[in-house]
């Protein structure tokens, strides 16, 4: 009878410990924007991804008409 017993107490607390309300781990929102097309965008240029023969290319086109390759716009004056 004891043993019965134990066994369905320990049946039962592992059932129950599944059955938790809250996630044991919050998620945040992930902000993964692109920095270079951000900082095409915050320095007055416009973000444009176009496909290429080797692949898809990201360009920033300035104010004053001309096109530069975003990555390269970026780490020269970021």
């Amino acid at each position: 009878m004891k043993y019965r017993l134990a066994g369905l107490c320990i049946v039962l607390t592992a059932a129950l410990s599944g059955c938790q309300d809250e996630p044991l781990t919050q998620q945040l929102p992930v902000d993964m924007s692109n920095p270079a097309a951000k900082f095409c965008v915050d320095q007055g240029g416009q973000y444009l991804v176009e496909q290429q023969p080797q692949g898809k290319s990201s360009f920033c086109v300035l104010d004053n008409g001309s096109k530069v390759d975003a990555w390269e716009f970026f780490r020269k004056y970021q």
